[in-house]
């Protein structure tokens, strides 16, 4: 399924669209969760009956995907943007948005990645390798102050 293309029966009808045979439905994302910090598949927003794996679930998360799907999964070079709300307890929520670009594989990020960061942490960068969807190895992170600092995974 192609970007433009979309299911009838989740747009018209707000029923679901199909999962692909190739996810195990216990991984399916709940959108609606509370976001506990678990890897799970998450179907794209903008190519409904498309997924792609999210390794970390936060609350009321969405994803966008601007690449091809195959098969039903994210495939390809492309920019994929997570988006959120941060629940503060002092402060409004926040949206974050994690704005990355790179290949996906299979439905999972693969190769080098370039993150832009959008509200927390607003105008910092992150780049390194992932590996079958989860960063691998090591990663840098630039803040809009100038300062760097070097993670591993």
């Amino acid at each position: 399924m192609v970007a433009e293309e979309f299911d009838v029966r989740k747009v018209i009808l707000g029923e679901p669209a199909a999962i692909p045979n190739s996810i195990d439905p216990a991984n399916v994302c709940d959108i609606n969760s509370e976001g506990d910090g678990s890897a799970c598949w998450m179907e794209i927003a903008n190519s409904p009956g498309c997924y792609v794996w999210n390794p970390q679930l936060n609350a009321k998360e969405s994803v966008t995907w601007s690449g091809t799907c195959t098969d039903d999964l994210a495939v390809g070079k492309g920019t994929l943007t997570w988006s959120w709300w941060m629940e503060r307890r002092l402060a409004p929520s926040l949206k974050v948005q994690h704005v990355g670009e790179g290949q996906i594989l299979h439905g999972k990020q693969e190769g080098y990645w370039v993150i832009r960061h959008r509200g927390f942490d607003e105008g910092a960068v992150s780049e390194g390798e992932m590996v079958d969807g989860q960063r691998h190895g090591k990663w840098l992170m630039r803040y809009r102050s100038g300062e760097t600092r070097s993670l591993h995974y």
